[in-house]
């Protein structure tokens, strides 16, 4: 199985079709856990910020497909 993003493209074309769609598995979120202190690292906060930008580029959410049946969730 593989990320929705990075397959999309692929079955907006044709090129791939979904097999088994009743299987398909339910979008999860992504979390970053680390322990809680009062004064976070730089680094940490840096990090979390990067991870935030990666994940909110149009590269992961490619809102033009979803699975049949899926479309309004």
């Amino acid at each position: 199985m593989l990320p929705t993003y990075q397959v999309a493209p692929l079955l907006r074309s044709g090129e791939l079709i979904e097999l088994l769609p009743e299987f398909s598995l339910d979008e999860l979120g992504i979390h970053a856990v680390y322990a809680s202190r009062r004064q976070q690292p730089a680094i940490m906060r840096r990090f979390l910020d990067f991870l935030g930008e990666c994940f909110a580029s149009p590269a992961f959410q490619d809102l033009d497909w979803r699975p049949p049946g899926k479309e309004n969730t």
